[in-house]
């Protein structure tokens, strides 16, 4: 909802930093898992440790790569602009930045790990792959997931929306998350009329974001200069 302004990180940026450093510390979980199953099943382990230090063994190894691969991926997802003006990518592109940027992530940790801190003999090169595919799965089908998901609920919403407002008195404010505009929102909102932005957003909400939770407030991403379809969704704001 909300992205890092003059530097600063928002509870929207901080939430999704998470979901992703949990995506992340997951796939490589896993793919040890499943690299140390498949060693102790096919290769029978090893002859001269127990399983329990074996199982210690491969939680030991994910201790030690798993915080500078989430440090590496972080900076490069931000650097690509996750949780910023990534966010607006759609389809196929926004697929193609995020495979880009854990593919240049997991190099970077390879480059790292296996040419600087000799790390050949304690993560397996098997296991680093897979954490890559797995990571590629999660990280794109959340993002993707999460547009399907609004293109099934926002008709719906529109329609409960459509519903609520009736007659009453309703506002269509462009440029809503500019400076003029966020300061008039308030106003509109305190003298009871329903309130609908629409704003190309590239400061993301931040500047409207005290009035973001009213009930009387609905926001849009567009400019004056939309397509017929989309100012049909502004169909009763304007009179």
């Amino acid at each position: 909802m909300f992205r890092a302004t003059n530097g600063k990180l928002t509870p929207g940026m901080v939430l999704r930093i998470f979901a992703d450093v949990l995506m992340v510390q997951c796939s490589l979980l896993v793919a040890l898992s499943l690299t140390w199953f498949c060693h102790v099943l096919i290769d029978k382990g090893i002859a001269d440790k127990s399983l329990a230090q074996q199982f210690w063994g491969m939680i030991g190894k994910y201790a030690e790569a798993s915080w500078p691969l989430t440090i590496i991926c972080v900076g490069i997802f931000y650097l690509n602009g996750f949780y910023t003006y990534g966010r607006f990518y759609q389809g196929r592109y926004k697929a193609l930045i995020i495979f880009q940027a854990v593919c240049q992530s997991y190099l970077v940790f390879g480059f790292v790990h296996y040419g600087f801190l000799g790390g050949a003999q304690d993560l397996p090169r098997s296991a680093l792959i897979l954490s890559w595919i797995i990571s590629l799965m999660l990280i794109i089908g959340s993002r993707l997931w999460l547009q399907i998901w609004k293109k099934i609920a926002d008709p719906e919403r529109e329609r409960v929306l459509e519903a609520q407002r009736g007659r009453g008195k309703n506002v269509l404010v462009i440029g809503g998350a500019g400076y003029i505009g966020s300061a008039l929102l308030p106003k509109l909102l305190d003298s009871g009329y329903r309130v609908k932005v629409l704003d190309l957003l590239l400061y993301d909400t931040e500047p409207i974001e005290p009035v973001l939770g009213h009930p009387n407030l609905e926001s849009s991403k567009g400019t004056s200069g939309m397509s017929e379809k989309s100012w049909k969704r502004c169909r009763g704001w304007i009179r």
